[in-house]
């Protein structure tokens, strides 16, 4: 047995969990990866991974879609994995916009996640709306002592053929300002400490 399998039989006992795929401090990368977004019916949307630099902000000439309302800072704790997100938001393009979504370090100006997961735009027709996202992270990418910092940068996405698949559109986007969400991971030794 080498000293690294010995290292985890010990961690599994002291901590309830060894799993590879568990999200070290401020690893903005595997949080990344483990975000899951349904829609406000709890369906499960294809997300299209999108690298950071293809969301660029439009010039100022270039009209962009906006998010118009602000998010109160949540936990993704042991017991509340899932939250609802309401974004109002308006676009120039008569569809709803794509929102990309990036784990940064927090305070703000910290490290980002090198890739977006992004929803699909829909053409509907409307200049101005409200959506609502379930936003998750699985329950194995948070170790049970986990307590750690993030913001949630979700930035809306457009194009003027309302494309729903962003990785077909790099060249012609129009990327709106992001909006930046304080958020909190707490496994459940922790949530359960802080009762």
């Amino acid at each position: 047995m080498t000293y690294q399998a010995l290292w985890c039989a010990a961690a599994t006992l002291a901590f309830a969990g060894c799993l590879p795929d568990q999200c070290g401090r401020g690893d903005v990368e595997c949080y990344l990866d483990h975000t899951q977004v349904s829609d406000e019916n709890g369906e499960e949307m294809e997300m299209t991974l999108v690298a950071a630099s293809a969301l660029r902000q439009s010039d100022e000439k270039t009209p962009a879609p906006r998010i118009t309302n602000t998010i109160d800072p949540f936990v993704f704790s042991g017991r509340e994995l899932d939250v609802p997100v309401e974004l109002d938001w308006e676009d120039p393009n008569p569809c709803q916009p794509s929102f990309c979504i990036r784990w940064c370090e927090a305070p703000e100006g910290g490290r980002c996640s090198s890739r977006a997961v992004c929803t699909g735009a829909r053409l509907d027709g409307e200049f101005a709306g409200a959506t609502t996202l379930r936003l998750a992270t699985t329950s194995e990418a948070v170790p049970s002592w986990a307590s750690d910092r993030f913001q949630l940068e979700i930035c809306p996405v457009s194009s003027p053929d309302c494309a729903e698949n962003l990785g077909d559109e790099a060249e012609n986007l129009d990327v709106g300002d992001a909006l930046l969400v304080d958020v909190k991971v707490a496994g459940p030794t922790v949530e359960q400490a802080n009762l």
